[in-house]
């Protein structure tokens, strides 16, 4: 089955999608694919049409938009909430994750890290 592929959001570290890279994950960072300073739902959309789960920091943004996207009828290809941790324990909960669940697990998924 395929890998989990993400979008980080601008508001996690640009440093964890390029270790996350290193280490064979697909992860790219909103500032990478031009989403510097875009609303969420710009983010939240291209994840959509790049078949890749969000994680963010945002709750209180991103939550109301998943259920937006649920109400319409659309899927979206997860959405991954973190606390606000120290770097290493951001990336050890992510490492963690992403070894457990494939891209068809997290479809339509909100999990908490």
């Amino acid at each position: 089955m395929p890998r989990a592929r993400l979008l980080l959001d601008e508001d996690t570290p640009l440093l964890l999608a390029q270790i996350l890279r290193a280490r064979g994950h697909d992860a790219v960072h909103a500032l990478e694919v031009g989403l510097k300073s875009r609303d969420d739902g710009a983010v939240m959309e291209h994840g959509i049409t790049d078949r890749r789960a969000v994680m963010t920091h945002n709750v209180k943004h991103y939550v109301p938009l998943i259920a937006q996207i649920g109400e319409s009828g659309r899927s979206h290809h997860g959405l991954l909430l973190a606390p606000q941790l120290e770097f290493r324990d951001l990336l050890a909960r992510t490492l963690h994750l992403l070894a457990e669940r494939e891209n068809d697990d997290l479809t339509d998924a909100v999990i908490w890290l």
